[in-house]
């Protein structure tokens, strides 16, 4: 087996399109984009919300105390990413259109440079870079997703790949119901082992595990109508290059 690391969900998903990997995890958005770009993707699994985990964060020196005070600000946001929908339901709640901020595509990127605190006022952020940057003190959160954005995370295969191993699916999935079962049980261990491999620190890792569960669940009904709300949202907006059925992805055991 060969273990990839990718910096966001839309990296991870090209490198799924192009079938250098099989299998990986991404939050809700992602996968909605490598669906209207034609990506030979399935979901296979998700996990329940975590609308903490994703935020809108500024320095604490910044004028911004409100989501209205974002008016004519820069944002930097990963597009098609999670936080890439909070920031429109952020927008949205505060009587804000796209054209009223000045939008920066840019990849997540924690700890943050001299060049970066001067080339934008805020940014979206997730877990567990999120996290590292509250603990740090030196940033506040105007807005996280509670209320806003459910914020799901999802496990997607490759469609050939699904099609074929089934077996081998199911196997993969009752070991991370299994795992993500010890991870809510022990996420100080959780913690501390991940803190070796991200280079974040273990309080920092604590914090980000408690405010989610890693529960995996088959897929239903229920979230598969959440997902098309949300690609129904970025296709009204122009942000889609096509309208898409998000059933059309769902992998069938």
């Amino acid at each position: 087996m060969l273990w990839s690391e990718f910096p966001a969900g839309p990296q991870l998903l090209h490198a799924l399109s192009q079938q250098e990997i099989d299998f990986g995890t991404t939050g809700e958005v992602p996968p909605l984009f490598a669906q209207a770009s034609n990506s030979p993707m399935v979901y296979v699994a998700w996990e329940p919300a975590a609308p903490q985990s994703v935020a809108l964060l500024v320095p604490n020196s910044s004028p911004v105390q409100q989501i209205g005070d974002l008016r004519g600000k820069r944002i930097a946001v990963n597009r098609g990413s999670n936080v890439h929908y909070l920031l429109l339901q952020i927008l949205d709640e505060a009587g804000l259109g796209l054209d009223d901020v000045r939008i920066v595509y840019a990849p997540p990127k924690y700890p943050l440079t001299p060049s970066d605190l001067n080339a934008v006022d805020a940014w979206m952020m997730w877990d567990p870079l999120l996290s590292d940057a509250e603990n740090s003190g030196q940033f506040r959160v105007i807005a996280d997703g509670t209320g806003r954005v459910n914020n799901h995370q999802f496990y997607l295969a490759e469609r050939g790949f699904a099609a074929q191993s089934g077996d081998l699916l199911q196997v993969l999935l009752t070991a991370l119901e299994q795992t993500g079962r010890y991870i809510d049980a022990h996420r100080a261990e959780a913690a501390a082992l991940l803190s070796t491999e991200l280079g974040i620190s273990a309080p920092s890792l604590m914090h980000a595990l408690a405010r989610r569960s890693h529960q995996t669940q088959r897929m239903n009904l229920a979230i598969i109508r959440e997902q098309q709300t949300i690609a129904d949202r970025f296709y009204a907006l122009g942000l889609l290059s096509r309208a898409i059925r998000v059933r059309e992805s769902v992998w069938h055991p």
